[in-house]
């Protein structure tokens, strides 16, 4: 976090929560998994 910004990798609908988890395991990611709620 450098001057109040969080780092994203990529936002991901909640009806992807696998795919979410699967690039959070892999542990390759540089930022933040978001899940989006709603429309």
């Amino acid at each position: 976090m450098l001057g109040g910004m969080v780092d994203l990798e990529t936002v991901v609908p909640l009806a992807e929560v696998r795919r979410a988890h699967e690039l959070s395991e892999r542990g390759r990611t540089r930022g933040k998994i978001v899940l989006r709620v709603g429309a």
